[in-house]
């Protein structure tokens, strides 16, 4: 039977490559693993979410606590909101037509939401915009225009006025505690921080001293994912640096809402340089999406020669923060390498397949299951917690009964032999992934100006239909 499919898997690399000269298969790759039971395949559900949503090119989406589906739409120009049933929300439309300081378009690629209700996006520069939902839902009655500290160490008092760096200073100190604050009104800073706004700008030389690259300022984001909890800090992958960087909070200002409660408001600045450029488990090769689960663990997918898909989990040392790789070559399935050579042009070429062709993004769900926009090949490849193949979702499965020689020196033989062949259906190249509480599966394919939505079909809910 290993000659059978090593028979099967020659013909169709012959027939992109040339020929082969040696191939090393994998284990069991379409074995499954037990999810929940009963799990069977993923079903498309109708309808999809096309054009006729307002769509252009949807390149990514998150969703936020409260339910609600932020899309990152590059080509409108637009972060557009959408119930889980597809609805239109209102009271987004300041997050249409973006415009850049400069009036130039903006162009989101990526968008993710936090516990603060802050939505974040990035357009593939050294910028990281923010929106807060919570400031424009209640809106923001007064700020904080000077304040009185006292020091816990030596009981000093001191004051300072809002907007100065003996402010920056003071507020960002733990071992200085607020007394009181004068608050007032100025409609400027009230309307720059209800509307959105650059939180972080990998330009601004504020961040130069803490930044060691030299090129620092030529930082382009291709992913952003915010923690799953109250931390106050975002992971970018910066493209042209082949790195992940951690951009923390710095207070800036203290806001009181129309509610009466008073909130801190935030800018983003350098952390640190948490992952680098590589080639082994848990480094960078062109970057490409990211995503964290509930214990801090961090998911990418990247388009460099090996290793597309990684899980690293930060750690503390000392004054510092290391990011160990959790999934290793040889023990996870979602890492395996297969060493291989392809003779391409009458040249011997030493190389390595995947199970993967060209990921674009990776999701992780509340019991870290990975899921993966496996671009090139048009689907979704799922992956337990262990990084064990689980189901593909985008392809359909048939079982052919074929014949098929079979090659032992110079003898031959015609064997009946049955195996399986995977048809591609709506997905064509599906750039962004994400998964909510329910297991419900949502892509982005620009290529086609929509998303796509799947779920394993035990799990389907009464008033939801498989796509036709």
């Amino acid at each position: 039977m290993k000659k059978i499919l090593i028979t099967a898997l020659s013909l169709v690399l012959s027939a992109q490559f040339g020929c082969i000269e040696k191939m090393a298969l994998p284990n069991d790759i379409n074995k499954a693993v037990d999810f929940t039971a009963g799990d069977t395949t993923y079903l498309a559900i109708s309808p999809a979410w096309d054009a006729s949503y307002g769509f252009v090119t949807p390149t990514e989406l998150s969703i936020a606590q409260d339910g609600r589906i932020f899309i990152a739409d590059s080509a409108g120009h637009s972060i557009v909101v959408l119930s889980r049933s597809g609805d239109a929300v209102s009271g987004f439309d300041s997050l249409k037509n973006l415009i850049a300081p400069d009036s130039s378009p903006i162009a989101p690629t990526d968008v993710d939401v936090d516990k603060k209700m802050n939505v974040f996006f990035t357009d593939g520069s050294n910028k990281v915009y923010r929106w807060n939902q919570l400031w424009n839902d209640f809106g923001i009655a007064s700020f904080a225009e000077s304040g009185t500290f006292t020091n816990s160490e030596s009981g000093q008092s001191f004051s300072a006025v809002s907007g100065t760096d003996d402010w920056i200073d003071v507020i960002n100190d733990e071992e200085w505690t607020p007394e009181s604050f004068t608050w007032g009104t100025s409609k400027s800073l009230q309307d720059s921080l209800a509307s959105y706004h650059i939180f972080y700008d990998g330009g601004d030389l504020n961040h130069a001293y803490r930044d060691n690259y030299p090129t620092g300022d030529k930082s382009t984001f291709v992913g952003l994912s915010t923690t799953r909890d109250e931390s106050n800090y975002i992971y970018v992958m910066d493209k042209f640096n082949q790195r992940m960087v951690r951009i923390d909070f710095e207070r800036t200002h203290l806001i009181k809402m129309a509610t009466g409660d008073s909130v801190w408001v935030h800018r983003g600045v350098f952390g640190h340089t948490g992952i680098e450029r590589g080639s082994g488990a848990g480094t960078i090769d062109e970057p490409t999406g990211i995503d964290v689960d509930s214990d801090g663990n961090i998911y990418f997918s990247q388009h460099g020669e090996s290793f597309p898909i990684h899980k690293v989990r930060p750690v503390s040392a000392n004054a510092w923060t290391v990011y160990p790789s959790v999934f290793q070559p040889g023990s996870n399935e979602i890492m395996d390498l297969w060493d291989t050579t392809l003779v391409i042009n009458s040249v011997n070429v030493d190389t390595f397949l995947t199970r993967f062709n060209k990921p674009f993004d990776v999701a992780v769900d509340q019991s870290q299951n990975v899921f993966i926009a496996n671009s090139g090949s048009g689907e979704v490849q799922v992956y337990s917690e262990s990084g064990t193949f689980f189901l593909k979702a985008g392809v359909e499965s048939i079982t052919v009964d074929t014949a098929m020689w079979v090659y032992s020196g110079n003898d031959t033989t015609l064997v009946d032999t049955f195996y399986t062949k995977e048809i591609h259906g709506e997905l064509i190249s599906p750039k962004a992934i994400t998964v909510d509480n329910s297991g419900m599966i949502y892509v982005c394919d620009p290529a086609q100006s929509s998303i796509f939505r799947y779920q394993l079909s035990n799990q389907l809910d009464e008033d939801l239909e498989p796509l036709d």
